[in-house]
């Protein structure tokens, strides 16, 4: 996928072949794991409840939005606001500082009381993300 659009057209069989090839391996490993393992890689009760399925969601799309933020602010601030490489690793400092105590903070919460949904419900307002989930 990365050579799309730079190596290879984006029609090329180069970058639809992996692609196709890809969800269709992601499709065989769901249905394999739901009717045929009998000890499935991910169990399919887990995503039953609704608050399950947020919760899953919700770790989903912060996963993509960190890591498209990790990845691109630095090329951002780099090539549009030219900063040095230095700068770039004071101005990206802050997200990468208040991530991984953020979810030690929620883990200890959610180890202490046992429940998770008010982690669910109030954390992504908090953070600012929940614009960016709705």
């Amino acid at each position: 996928m990365l050579a799309g659009g730079v190596m290879f057209d984006w029609n090329s069989w180069h970058t639809v072949v992996p692609m196709v090839l890809g969800a269709v391996g992601l499709v065989l490993f769901i249905l394999y794991s739901k009717y045929i393992a009998t000890q499935p890689l991910i169990r399919g009760s887990i995503f039953s409840t609704s608050t399950g399925m947020v919760g899953y969601l919700g770790t989903f799309m912060h996963g993509i939005i960190v890591w498209s933020l990790l990845y691109y602010l630095p090329l951002y601030y780099e090539l549009a606001k030219d900063m040095s490489p230095t700068e770039t690793g004071v101005a990206v400092f802050p997200l990468t500082f208040t991530t991984a105590p953020a979810a030690v903070v929620v883990g200890l919460i959610i180890a202490k009381t046992g429940k998770y949904r008010p982690s669910v419900v109030c954390i992504p307002p908090i953070l600012g993300h929940y614009p960016l989930i709705l």
